[in-house]
């Protein structure tokens, strides 16, 4: 039997012992980000009518990403004892369009 804390440093000797791999190295860039929530134009405004979300760079104002999302169904839970209620939905998010002048923004 082996020793279960040489494995868990990985120092085993015993068999099936993977042989040291050099570190991959990570690199990280924090950025931040801005979201807006757009509404299509000619569409009901309700919560069941598609939004665009925008994420934009905050220093640089670049457009990084737009999601198409459409609510497709809510749970509300009514908690009478408790001292919050609860909504549970299902959504669906889909790569979104990249000409955002014929968008408005949703107040």
């Amino acid at each position: 039997m082996s020793d279960p804390r040489a494995q868990a440093n990985g120092s085993s000797t015993g068999a099936g012992a993977s042989p040291k791999q050099p570190r991959i190295a990570i690199t990280y860039e924090h950025t931040r980000q801005i979201d807006s929530i757009y509404a299509f134009p000619n569409e009901p405004n309700s919560r069941a009518a598609p939004k665009v979300r925008v994420t934009k760079n905050e220093k640089t104002g670049e457009v990084i990403a737009t999601i198409v999302k459409e609510n497709l169904a809510h749970l509300n839970i009514h908690s009478p004892r408790s001292a919050f209620d609860w909504r549970i939905s299902i959504n669906n998010e889909r790569k979104g369009i990249s000409p955002l002048r014929h968008l408005e923004i949703e107040g």
